[in-house]
């Protein structure tokens, strides 16, 4: 019997689901510095319009979307819907000492919080 985890997702240390009920249901894994974003496949519908039964095992409910590799290690991340749902959905990414928001459909990085030269030290 086959491993029900796939060998790309060996490894994940880090993810993020989206949790809007309207939109289709996206995940995104983090595995060193690679992000993998996932997405439910949508039901196929039979000859009368009725949506095919499916007998697919959980896992085949699924689908590789894309790759997008980092220039360090994601510590946390958030996917952001974008306004319209089509290719303007973001994903929040923190490292140790910056945020970048990328973008799902084309890999496009914004620097958010830039890093700072100086550390920064709180006193209390």
């Amino acid at each position: 019997m086959a491993s029900p985890i796939q060998p790309q997702y060996i490894g994940c240390h880090l993810y993020s689901i989206n949790t809007h009920h309207g939109s289709e249901l996206r995940i995104v894994a983090a595995i060193r510095n690679k992000l993998l974003l996932i997405t439910r496949k949508q039901p196929r519908p039979d000859g009368t319009g009725a949506l095919a039964a499916t007998t697919d095992s959980p896992v085949d409910q699924f689908q590789y979307i894309r790759e997008i590799c980092l220039c360090e290690t994601p510590v946390v991340m958030a996917l952001v819907d974008g306004p319209t749902g089509r290719n303007d959905n973001m994903i929040c990414v923190a490292y140790k000492h910056q945020f970048d928001l990328i973008n799902e459909s084309t890999g496009g990085r914004i620097q958010a919080a830039p890093r700072r030269r100086q550390p920064v030290y709180l006193v209390g």
